[in-house]
């Protein structure tokens, strides 16, 4: 979209207007996303017992952790590109699949040891069920990226 008119002056009308898209988008994700979040938190509080609900938030603390690195900063790098091709995106895409794999293989290998860290044996098997969301989460990236920079929100 161009943000200027023919005098290549910056339209205020068009920016607003789109700012006003991102903003309501940004609500929409943001909102949603805690929503889920808490119900999820919700659910899991009353089906698990309170020591159950422990190793789930210890597994969920690791893994947090991880996520630092799960997407590398290329979701944000297609984002700022100026001139954005095709192996940028399926760079970005392959790039974040294979930090993905190989976040969820550390964690898989490394639970028995992040149980025995905690003393808490019964972890392993949370921590390994969860880290396969390091498999899922890829395939979001780049399409968010895109969606975003379809808003302007870079």
């Amino acid at each position: 979209m161009d943000l200027s008119n023919a005098t290549g002056q910056l339209n205020p009308e068009s920016i607003g207007r789109k700012a006003r898209v991102a903003v309501r988008w940004q609500f929409l994700a943001k909102g949603s996303s805690t929503g889920l979040q808490m119900i999820t938190g919700i659910i899991l509080a009353r089906l698990l017992m309170p020591e159950d609900f422990g190793i789930v938030a210890m597994a969920t603390m690791v893994t947090g952790l991880a996520g630092i690195f799960r997407e590398l900063g290329l979701g944000q790098a297609l984002v700022q590109r100026k001139e954005l091709k095709p192996i940028h995106i399926s760079s970005a895409f392959w790039g974040t699949l294979l930090m993905g794999i190989m976040l969820c293989g550390v964690i898989i290998v490394g639970a028995p040891y992040v149980g025995a860290f905690f003393n808490e044996p019964r972890m392993t098997p949370v921590l390994q069920i969860i880290s396969l969301s390091f498999l899922i989460s890829p395939f979001g990236v780049v399409p968010r990226s895109l969606f975003d920079l379809c808003l302007g929100r870079h």
